[in-house]
């Protein structure tokens, strides 16, 4: 993993995932105590999952994966017991809080908190595309200048970009890089 650059967020709080469940399967904290479950998530990166639950399990033999393209088809598979837990951003949990009444769902799993947002490009693609990745290192700091920028860059909560590393990131690239 190589860091280009990192967003500034407004708002100081960490990033965290929660795991959704219903209410009814009485599933504990921990998910690596329970195998076999069956995970709705949009993520299909294996070893971003490894990191979101801390390397406590291989996501890869623990979860049955149920393939969804947004959160809230993950939350509407738990609904639907199509799977038994769905993985979506704590930020995020609000949208559900209808689910979370009428279908009975309850959050079972809290992961640690992430940095603000880091725009990540894997080693070998930096390889294979460097004279994109330098125009996107480049541009990075200008995204949030500008007056036809501002709204954009409000509607994500960013105030401003940095191209580079940051000194918060690399226990993420650690765990990403070591985590098995």
């Amino acid at each position: 993993v190589k860091i280009l650059g990192w967003a500034s967020a407004m708002e100081t709080k960490g990033y965290r995932y929660k795991l959704l469940s219903r209410i009814a399967d009485n599933l504990g904290a921990l998910p690596h105590q329970h195998p076999n479950l069956r995970l709705a998530t949009h993520i299909k990166d294996m070893q971003w999952l490894n990191v979101i639950f801390d390397g406590m399990l291989k996501p890869q033999t623990h979860f049955q994966h149920v393939s969804v393209a947004s959160e809230s088809q993950a939350v509407e598979a738990v609904a639907e017991k199509r799977a038994d837990v769905a993985l979506i951003w704590a930020e995020n949990l609000h949208l559900y809080a209808k689910h979370m009444r009428s279908d009975g769902l309850r959050v079972s799993f809290n992961s640690a908190q992430f940095p603000p947002l880091t725009l990540v490009m894997f080693k070998h693609a930096v390889k294979r595309e460097q004279k994109n990745a330098k125009a996107l290192v480049k541009a990075l700091p200008e995204i949030c200048k500008g007056a036809k920028n501002v709204d954009i860059c409000g509607a994500l909560g960013f105030h401003f970009m940095e191209a580079g590393e940051h000194q918060i990131h690399p226990h993420l690239i650690y765990k990403y890089e070591n985590y098995k």
